[in-house]
């Protein structure tokens, strides 16, 4: 196994962390496919059991995103046939996640990039939507991942957020997952160390973290209150977080 298989098998490997810079080349990424929710005839393929697997760059599908306030749609090959990593579609997916308010771009990072890949071969026939990539300014958090490149706010058609964040969870290592349960999306970055946070917010509200989201999670929580209903219980707002501190 060389280098960029290696990359996405550690990515994908819980207990695991990746290297810190974007290797060149890949071999093959076996894995058992065990765990996952097979498709049964006429039904949707949610596929939100098991883990999303090591994907071999040789092999990976392309990248199918559609931008939701754009309308943009683009489906991007990250790696070339002998699975080197593409600097020309790093630079297509900078210019597909520029901050639609102010036009302003920033290199995506590698590693968001791999693991965004690994989720659309998890999806086979889905578009990933896009809501949020690169923002040049954060409104609530002075470090916001948003604002270097390594987070992006999505959705998976036909797939529940909550399954698509506890999927998120299982599989990767060194990222961070948000989950918005009176919103739209999920937000996935990379980072050193884990974090999860729920945030009750709205559409268009401050920030409401629950400050037990691994609890909110586990006990359901997460899934019946509403914004209000978090506000009246007692959240944190801002840019704090709760512990370990994640910084989307």
């Amino acid at each position: 196994m060389t280098a960029l298989a290696l990359a996405l098998a550690l990515a994908a490997a819980p207990g695991s962390r990746g290297p810190a810079a974007p290797p060149s080349r890949a071999g093959s990424a076996g894995a058992a496919r065990e765990g996952h929710v097979r498709r049964a005839p006429g039904e949707g393929d949610l596929r939100v059991g098991g883990r999303i697997l090591p994907v071999d760059p040789r092999r990976a599908p392309p990248l199918p995103l559609h931008h939701v306030h754009r309308g943009d749609t683009l489906r991007l090959r990250l790696f070339d046939a002998d699975g080197t990593l593409r600097p020309a579609a790093l630079a297509t997916l900078r210019a597909f996640l520029t901050d639609p308010r102010s036009g302003i771009d920033h290199p995506i990072h590698w590693r968001l990039a791999t693991l965004l890949v690994a989720v659309a071969a998890h999806f086979p026939g889905a578009t990933l939507q896009v809501v949020s990539g690169f923002r040049a300014r954060s409104r609530h958090t002075l470090r916001s991942r948003h604002t270097r490149g390594r987070a992006l706010d999505f959705r998976v058609p036909g797939v529940p957020n909550r399954a698509l964040v506890d999927l998120l969870r299982r599989s990767f290592r060194g990222v961070g997952v948000g989950y918005y349960p009176n919103s739209t999306f999920v937000h996935l970055d990379v980072r050193e160390h884990d974090a999860v946070w729920v945030d009750y917010s709205g559409p268009g509200e401050a920030p409401c973290y629950s400050p037990s989201p691994a609890r909110d999670l586990a006990d359901g929580t997460a899934g019946r209150l509403t914004s209000a209903q978090a506000r009246a219980r007692g959240c944190r707002g801002g840019s704090r977080r709760p512990d370990p501190a994640p910084r989307r």
